[in-house]
């Protein structure tokens, strides 16, 4: 529990039941992200990689939603509303009713949104 601020190059990254702010830079190395929430309580999680893929499974809340990727493709199975839309590589909207900050960024590549499930 509580907030977490990772930088670092060439090595995955993964971090799992983060119950405040994730905020991650990762250069050339895996992304895996399982934050948490508290009933009536938001945090922000911030994702940015490189040359690898990236995948964050979001706990039951609301998102305003801004992720990109370059020569990769964005990949959702939680509905996003979209207020913009450029091809596969970039989105923005919100999940849910908005709230909190999912800003996603990978250079080269994917970028996977799942929805968290109970079993890890």
């Amino acid at each position: 529990g509580g907030s977490a601020k990772v930088s670092t190059s060439f090595g995955p990254v993964m971090l799992k039941e983060v119950d405040g702010r994730l905020d991650v830079t990762n250069r050339s190395g895996s992304v895996e992200a399982w934050p948490t929430v508290r009933p009536g309580t938001c945090h922000d999680v911030l994702l940015t990689t490189s040359f690898s893929p990236m995948v964050v499974h979001l706990p039951d809340t609301g998102y305003a939603v801004a992720a990109r990727t370059t020569f990769g493709r964005i990949q959702a199975d939680v509905p996003i509303t979209a207020s913009a839309v450029t091809g596969s590589n970039s989105v923005s909207g919100t999940i849910g009713r908005g709230g909190c900050a999912l800003q996603l960024t990978n250079a080269s590549g994917a970028i996977r949104i799942f929805r968290a499930t109970a079993s890890r």
